[in-house]
């Protein structure tokens, strides 16, 4: 029994470009996908990690105006308040005086 519609009468497949042609745009849009996903978790990446910096800048400053209220309120009470020398990132320094 011959089954139609697969062969004509060279022997060869009507469909075989066609389906090259269906793989060749699968896996340009999986590729595409891909890509897009990569590019999403890098930019996912990129804005943690300026949150992060943006917290730590925070803090600092938070921590820095304490110390100061601490250092004005120890003077306007007539104690001595302690020199103190805070060592910041990237060879930074601060002094309370």
């Amino acid at each position: 029994m011959r089954k139609v519609g697969r062969e004509n009468s060279a022997g060869e497949c009507p469909r075989g470009g066609f389906i090259l042609l269906l793989v060749l745009v699968v896996t340009a849009l999986l590729s595409f996908a891909v890509y897009s996903f990569s590019h999403l978790m890098v930019l996912e990446a990129t804005a943690a990690s300026e949150t992060l910096q943006q917290v730590r800048r925070r803090r600092l400053a938070e921590s820095g105006i304490e110390l100061a209220t601490a250092a004005f309120r120890q003077r306007s009470t007539g104690r001595t308040a302690p020199q103190l020398e805070l060592q910041l990132d990237a060879g930074q320094r601060a002094q309370v005086l």
